[in-house]
């Protein structure tokens, strides 16, 4: 394993009932806000209930990550595709999350797009 590549990248820990959970930003593909609690998404097919709200989940979060809907943040780097006749935006897993209307712009000032 490369060690120089993982000292430049964020680290977080989240509490499990069986301890703290070590991961990378890059592992997270999408965060989901249920009331007062957040669901946290990771590649692997794990996730986990985090109690904290998802506004303040997303400021712990670099800027690769995106509202995308009152319910939804996304990291960026797991998008794959966007279906604009169902408003819906792939993620590198499969998932597919809704886009809200008025954040659509958001995305599209995130991208480039060609």
């Amino acid at each position: 394993m490369d060690t120089t590549s993982l000292e430049n990248t964020p680290r977080l820990a989240i509490t499990s009932p069986k301890g703290l959970v070590f991961f990378t930003e890059v592992d997270i593909l999408y965060c989901h806000a249920n009331g007062n609690y957040c669901n946290l998404f990771i590649h692997d097919g794990s996730s986990y209930l985090l109690s904290k709200k998802l506004k303040a989940v997303q400021a712990q979060l670099s800027k690769t990550f995106i509202r995308i809907h009152h319910q939804y943040v996304v990291n960026t780097l797991h998008l794959v595709a966007f279906d604009k006749s169902e408003m819906l935006l792939e993620l590198s897993d499969g998932t597919k999350l809704p886009l809200s209307v008025r954040r659509k712009k958001v995305l599209g000032e995130y991208f480039r797009i060609l």
